[in-house]
């Protein structure tokens, strides 16, 4: 666990005098740039884990098993989106939370592997480590178990299509283009310029299908046009 950079000494000494009478660090002065969760998944021989990042324009999520991404997108974030996280993380003073570890009396899980979330600051951030062993939120901190569900909730309402990621030899012919990204803060799928030169087609002559119906070329699975075709009136 690592703890950010905050000012105690006025306190300490504020402390000595007057008990820190009118000091409180119940809210953070700094602003939060980014929550990060990230699930380690089920005790499996191959477990998936997720991660996702909610920052002030975007929220990004990924999932990978046994190193690979098997999913990922991004979305557009909401203004209120990550005001609405420091908000609960000031009200609970989860900056100074400690991990979250299985406490005596409580109901052990056996089959997950745990969590960490990451409070993002300026220069600084802090991590939270949940313990495999506690699964159940009910079990968790008032403070954490709000900010975790509020995260989940905002995360949970992607829109976005999903893409499962190309074969490594995908676009071995050709160069990989930068993603787009739409209107609606999704990523569109990935693109390949193929290295190639497209056929050129000269012109029909005239009255070539003055009989049928010219059907418009079709595009290849590299990117370049086919010939026209005719379809005979019959």
């Amino acid at each position: 666990m690592k703890f950010s950079k905050f000012k105690y000494f006025p306190c300490l000494a504020l402390f000595l005098i007057t008990g820190c009478s009118g000091y409180s660090d119940n809210h953070i002065d700094a602003e939060v740039l980014s929550v990060a969760v990230s699930n380690k998944g089920a005790v499996t021989p191959n477990p998936i884990s997720t991660t996702a990042v909610i920052k002030s324009d975007a929220i990004e999520f990924s999932k990978i098993q046994s190193g690979q991404v098997i999913e990922k997108w991004i979305k557009k974030a909401q203004p209120t989106n990550l005001a609405s996280l420091q908000s609960k993380i000031s009200q609970f003073n989860l900056f100074n939370a400690s991990d979250i570890t299985l406490q005596p009396g409580q109901q052990a899980c056996t089959g997950w592997q745990g969590m960490t979330i990451v409070m993002g600051i300026s220069d600084s951030e802090h991590t939270l480590n949940v313990d495999g062993s506690v699964c159940d939120r009910t079990q968790w901190p008032e403070g954490i178990r709000e900010l975790v569900n509020l995260h989940d909730s905002l995360v949970g309402s992607n829109t976005c299509p999903t893409f499962s990621p190309p074969s490594p030899d995908w676009c071995s012919d050709g160069t990989i283009l930068p993603p787009v990204i739409d209107g609606n803060g999704c990523y569109r799928a990935p693109r390949c310029q193929r290295n190639i030169s497209c056929p050129e087609y000269s012109p029909p002559a005239p009255g070539w299908c003055e009989d049928g119906t010219i059907i418009q070329p079709q595009v290849d699975q590299n990117g370049c046009y086919g010939p026209p075709t005719c379809q005979r009136n019959v």
